[in-house]
């Protein structure tokens, strides 16, 4: 009856004045990717550091990124510079101390990054 009058789909008669698609036709719609393709196409999230969850959803996604990214390099296992175990720890800011060797230095705030002596920069120029 619908096709008589030109109302509309004879699968679906409800449904007046468009045009007549199969659900699920991977042709229906050409710019669409087929079913089975769109189920892998999912949003993916960046997952925080354990350390700002305490934070729930105060303060911001990007502030409470950029905070888990330093605390995760301050509580990183870091090598002593002068025995080389990775026993270091930090007692204040930039103040670093081994628990094995009992050596007290000095570096950065949050990390803790070995500057080449003179020595060690001389012979690698010799090299």
């Amino acid at each position: 009856m619908a096709i008589l009058f030109g109302l509309g789909c004879p699968q679906r008669p409800a449904q007046k004045g468009r045009g007549c698609k199969k659900p699920n036709d991977p042709g229906s719609n050409p710019g669409s990717p087929i079913r089975s393709q769109r189920t892998n196409i999912m949003a993916t999230k960046k997952t925080l550091f354990g350390s700002v969850k305490r934070f729930g959803s105060r303060y911001g996604r990007t502030l409470r990124q950029k905070i888990g990214k330093v605390e995760h390099l301050q509580k990183k296992q870091y090598a002593c510079p002068i025995c080389h175990y990775k026993k270091v720890k930090r007692v204040s800011k930039g103040v670093w101390s081994c628990e094995k060797c009992g050596a007290k230095f000095t570096s950065k705030a949050y990390t803790i990054t070995k500057q080449p002596s003179l020595k060690e920069a001389e012979e690698e120029e010799a090299t």
